[in-house]
């Protein structure tokens, strides 16, 4: 939230990595380099969480304070009040499995390591205690997808879009941890490293499950069967499982922006076309938390109007007289307010 109000009471979130590092990365390097310190300063604590859920490495938490261990236990029921997804179970704790965090973090230090330069000392001293640890959080806690494939999935997880509550095979979990996995065996190569994990690491991130599937663009909620008047298209499903709902935030267009997945431009294209109407057109949910990265990929598929589109929806988001970021539309019925207050996610995309 910042001095604008007590929104989120000044926790760190993984945010910090995807939507505001990259601009801090990009624009002012002592902010840049504090995000980095504070996470360096709380490993012991991330290992210890790991530690204590039986997982290996460091496990970061959704909502860090000062300690660096979770302060907060998220309402589990949210998904049941919006009805996405009516069928999950109630359990404990929400944070314990979006796991996507961990991910953020560690890529976050990737990122630095490139705006470094390649720094060979910033890797070794900085980003590889964290990665390296993160790397075998991940690879303890997959598991074989039930795909043909059997490649190597993550079970009961919550991804970026909140609101689909727990599913197997997020599929941005899923690439961020084969990336966070293939960053750590290649910091080993670059630094001369043999750790323990090296081979594990190496055969787990070139075999993460990441599916793709046929689905009717026009249809609100797309089902696999027929198309009338509609156009089939390949795009990556959010989960498996999911069949067209409206989403609360972005979590496919991640891969594009801050993921850069290699793709084929036709599925980046139908990706971006597909979620783009279902989590921030004026008709839905209304939030302003990873949309912007809707507008930054459709600029990298070459998409300007796409983009001018889908970035005119934040000016909905700035409230007057002092242009403070909103989280949600007040414009959106479904809503009819403006959430937390000042929302740095919101800014930082934009």
């Amino acid at each position: 939230g910042g001095i604008g109000s007590e929104a989120y009471e000044g926790m760190m979130f993984w945010s910090d990595g995807v939507m505001d590092g990259p601009l801090f990365t990009a624009i002012n390097a002592p902010i840049a380099t504090a995000l980095l310190q504070y996470r360096t300063q709380r490993l012991a604590a991330a290992k210890s969480i790991a530690h204590m859920n039986g997982y290996a490495g460091a496990y970061w938490p959704w909502q860090s304070g000062v300690t660096g261990f979770e302060r907060s236990c998220g309402n589990v029921s949210i998904a049941m009040k919006t009805n996405m997804n009516s069928k999950a179970p109630r359990v404990g704790c929400y944070w314990m499995h979006e796991i996507h965090i961990s991910a953020d973090v560690a890529l976050y230090f990737r990122l630095n390591y490139y705006r470094t330069g390649r720094n060979e000392t910033f890797l070794k001293e900085i980003a590889w205690p964290v990665v390296s640890a993160t790397a075998d959080f991940f690879a303890s806690r997959v598991n074989r997808s039930t795909h043909p494939s059997r490649n190597w999935t993550m079970l009961q997880v919550i991804g970026p879009d909140e609101h689909s509550y727990i599913t197997d095979s997020n599929t941005y979990t899923n690439v961020a941890a084969g990336l966070v996995m293939g960053f750590a065996a290649e910091a080993a190569s670059l630094l001369g490293l043999s750790p323990p994990s090296l081979d594990d690491w190496k055969a787990k991130s070139a075999s993460m499950y990441v599916p793709v599937q046929e689905y009717c663009l026009s249809w609100r909620n797309a089902s696999t069967v027929g198309c009338p008047a509609g156009e089939v298209v390949s795009i990556h499903p959010q989960y498996d499982g999911y069949h067209g709902q409206d989403i609360n935030q972005a979590d496919v267009a991640l891969l594009q922006w801050p993921l850069h997945m290699q793709m084929d431009a036709s599925i980046a294209k139908n990706d971006l076309r597909y979620y783009a109407e279902r989590s921030s057109g004026s008709d839905t949910k209304g939030f302003y938390t990873g949309d912007s990265s809707y507008a930054i990929a459709m600029l990298f598929a070459g998409d300007r109007a796409a983009a001018e589109t889908q970035l005119s929806f934040a000016f909905d988001h700035q409230l007057g007289p002092y242009n403070i970021w909103t989280e949600t539309n007040p414009k959106v019925a479904a809503h009819n307010a403006t959430g937390n207050l000042n929302f740095l996610t919101g800014a930082g995309g934009f």
